[in-house]
């Protein structure tokens, strides 16, 4: 994990070495960590029983607010399932199947989004009902 907000940073370490006559050798190297973020599905086709749920799951390289939504294919927004802080590193949510007024929505393809600066993805699964 990444323990500033950057979009990268700087590692050193010093290396201290000894040969056998006692001679010391020191070395420095420079790594550059750079930020990484990940979302992606346990499946991407999705077959529910009734009060089974679908895990969305994303990994963010810093702590920080994220949104997920459900749209339908043609855009309109099915459930907002989520705005709130997350922990850097890997995190899950559910899906209950469920649209904001709570009716079950029918099967057909549907899109996650995810939105949490600077990560901005989508992701197309299928619900077979």
């Amino acid at each position: 994990k990444m323990r500033g907000k950057e979009d990268e940073e700087t590692a050193i370490f010093e290396f201290h070495s000894k040969d056998i006559y006692d001679n010391v050798d020191t070395t420095t190297a420079i790594l550059t960590i750079k930020s990484f973020d990940h979302f992606k599905f346990t499946e991407n086709v999705f077959k529910p029983n009734l009060h089974e749920s679908f895990e969305i799951k994303f990994e963010l390289s810093t702590s920080r607010n994220a949104m997920l939504k459900v749209y339908d294919i043609s855009g309109r927004v099915v459930r907002n399932l989520t705005s709130k802080y997350y922990d850097a590193g890997w995190n899950s949510e559910f899906w209950d199947g469920k649209d904001d007024r709570g009716n079950f929505v029918g099967g057909g393809i549907y899109i996650v989004t995810i939105y949490s600066e600077p990560l901005k993805e989508w992701k197309k699964f299928i619900l077979i009902r």
